[in-house]
Order: structure tokens, then sequence, then C-alpha cells
């Protein structure tokens, strides 16, 4: 059954009826899920061998051959988040802290924590077990697993004032999508956590934010003392809902286990399965064309009012999640000699393509020498090759 688990807190938060519910069937880790514990595990066998200034790749083949992940594109991969991360720990961040060397005793990687809603306090537990189920824990915790945890306490003067009753929790994310630190309910619960377990009263959460075909990066908020309690106000209430049957639909419905069951998204999401069957004909126009095929307009989704806009919203997210999840399937179909005939008659077919790249990841990896890489990098930037560009993103957040 699902636990409420802090990379749940989200869910939780809105909505407690999947939780510990036998009707909520099994999730099933699938590709992407498999390449991110592989790239998880990668980067803390590197931070756990003392934070070396190059990614440890003595397990790497035996972590892709587990995950059942490519090894080449793996190792690539995390040597340029694990490199981005070194960066940022080396004083690349936004309080121009350089937190390495780390001091003994202050730093916590891949270890899960619980935090008791009832009383307030948190402590170290096991990890999961094969089932990714946390078995040593109380109904009233609130379990999670931390990909880096610091405590800033340990640095003394090394950080400023007001940060040395603080703590760092960050998460590695491989996917497109993801929240803003501040807007993670995941890390905002890891950080109560932590704050509880260190006798800290402020919190950086970071992300770590590598996709597979894209550049890493981190991005990071502070949350003051009022933040932090303001989350763990939230909480207890969140799990007295546990078990009442109670149901709050929202944003998170989309990527719930339960939807498949759930009395409300069930029906949600089959009218949103009819509406994307008979969408206005307009919005599949350039596609329709592209093709050479009569535009046919079989439908409605009114894009003039505010509840059209949001359920075009949401059914893009859907088609985001399907994309991600079922090229990846395509793909290891492939892999594996499956042929792939489309309905136009064309076969799927897998191609490598060679592409020039060039990130701040592989400068660094080039120029070794003390301060190489970042005379280079400044002269880029200088030049304006390097370029910082505002990018908008539709998010979801409460209405209020």
């Amino acid at each position: 059954m699902m636990q409420p688990t802090m990379s749940k807190a989200g869910l939780l938060l809105q909505c407690g009826w999947a939780f510990r519910n036998p009707l909520v069937p099994k999730v099933i880790a699938n590709v992407p899920m498999r390449y991110g514990s592989a790239f998880h595990e990668v980067v803390a066998n590197s931070l756990e061998a003392g934070v070396p200034p190059k990614l440890s790749l003595a397990a790497l083949p035996n972590v892709a051959e587990r995950f059942g992940v490519d090894a080449a594109e793996l190792r690539e991969h995390a040597q340029e988040g694990y490199l981005t991360l070194l960066d940022w720990l080396g004083g690349r961040n936004a309080w121009s802290m350089n937190l390495l060397p780390v001091p003994k005793g202050a730093i916590i990687i891949e270890k899960a924590i619980a935090y008791d809603t009832v009383t307030g306090k948190a402590r170290l537990v096991s990890s999961v077990d094969e089932n990714h189920v946390y078995t040593d824990v109380t109904d009233d915790e609130h379990p999670g697993t931390v990909d880096l945890a610091i405590n800033l306490k340990a640095y003394g003067k090394r950080v400023p004032a007001r940060l040395r009753r603080a703590v760092i929790v960050l998460d590695h994310k491989t996917g497109m999508t993801f929240d803003t630190p501040r807007e993670s309910h995941q890390l905002r619960s890891l950080a109560v956590a932590f704050c509880r377990y260190w006798g800290a009263d402020r919190a950086i959460v970071a992300i770590n934010h590598a996709p597979r075909d894209g550049v890493p990066a981190i991005f990071a908020d502070e949350l003051t003392p009022a933040e932090l309690q303001a989350h763990a106000d939230l909480l207890g209430p969140a799990f007295q809902r546990i078990g009442d049957g109670s149901l709050r639909p929202g944003p998170e419905c989309g990527y719930c286990a339960a939807n498949s069951v759930c009395p409300v998204y069930g029906g949600s999401l089959a009218g949103l399965t009819r509406e994307l069957r008979a969408m206005d004909g307009s919005l599949l126009e350039p596609l329709q064309q592209e093709a050479g095929k009569a535009v046919r307009p079989v439908g409605q989704l009114d894009l003039d009012t505010p509840e059209g806009l949001g359920k075009l919203h949401m059914i893009l997210q859907m088609m985001r999640k399907m994309d991600e999840t079922y090229t990846e399937v395509l793909k290891q179909k492939l892999r594996e000699g499956v042929v792939a005939v489309r309905p136009d008659g064309k076969l799927s077919v897998l191609k490598t393509v060679e592409r020039d790249n060039l990130s701040l990841a592989s400068i660094r990896r080039a120029f070794t020498k003390p301060g190489e890489a970042a005379r280079i990098e400044k002269m880029l930037r200088d030049a304006g090759a390097i370029e910082k560009l505002p990018r908008e993103e539709l998010r979801a957040v409460d209405d209020r």
C-alpha cells in the first residue's frame, strides 16, 4: 500500500485517500525511474568517497547493468551532473559559500529520515526494502530519503551568521520538469525533518536538475523559520485525514498512482480522454496540414474560458508524461530487436546521431589546471557565448 512519504508530500497535503488504501495498485518502475535511480546511486558513490574532484566510476558498470540502462550515457550524464554539483558546493551559489571541504559529520548522503507529525521530532531510519517500503516507521511518521543533506552549524564562521543554524537539503532530478525548490513539498518535508534532527531553524532547499538531454544546473531557495513551521503545521492535519474517506481533487491527481481507481479522478480522467479525442480541430490544424489531411472539427475545447484553458493545461501534462514514459518503452523495445510498424506504413527505428556538445561541465573536464576553466568560462561569458536567458514555464498552483 502507498505510504505517506516525503516524495508524495504534495499529494498528501492535497488528498489522503490513496494512502494505506488496499485498492491502490502497486507502482511499477518504468525506464525513466530506473535511469534516475542509477544516476542517484552513481553520484552518491562519489559523495560517499569523500567528495573527490572527479566522479568515481568504479561501480558504474554494475549500476548500469542492475538498472538496465546504457552505461556510456550514464557515465557522461553523471559526470556533468556531479561536476555541476561540485561547482555549486565550491562557491558558485547564491550565497557565495565554499562548502568544500565538508567538516566531519556534517554531511548525510542517500539516507532515510522520518518526521513524527505528532511529536515534531525526527530520526534516521532504515532505507526502503526491495518493494520501496519504509518498514520501521510508525503510522504518525512521514519518511523520506535525502540525496544530500549538510549541517551548516558545523561550518562556523565559514558561512553567513544567519545560516549557522541552517541545513541544506538537495535532491537530484533527471526528468525534464520539476517544481522550483521553494514549491517542492518533498524538499520542504526533508528540510523540516533535518532541521529537527540537527536542531536548526532555517534551510536551503536545492535541486540538481540534470535532464538526460539537457545541461545540468542547480536551483536553490532559502526557507525561513516561519516557512518551515508553516509546512510542519500542515503535515499533522494531513496525516489525520488518511483513512477518513475524504477526497479532494487537484493538480496532484494526474501523478497519483490511485487515479485509475479513484471515485473522483477516474471519472475526470475518462472525461479528459473523451475531450482529447474530440478536441477542437483548430488545435490539431497545424499537424493535420503538415500531414496533408483535411481539418475536421469533431468537438470543442473552449479556450476562451478559464476552465477550458485549465483543462488544456492538464491534458498537456498528461501528454508530456505519456511521451516521457512511452518514448523510453519504445526505445527499449527497438533495442531488443522488436519491429515497430506505424499506421502510415513507415517503420520506427533508432538512429544514433552525433552532435557537437559544449557545456560548462565539458569545459571543466577538459581544463583541469587551477583557474584554467574559470578563465575560459569568463572569456566566453564576456564574449556573449554563454547566455543566461529567461524561460517561461507552465505551472499548477493553488487558487488563492
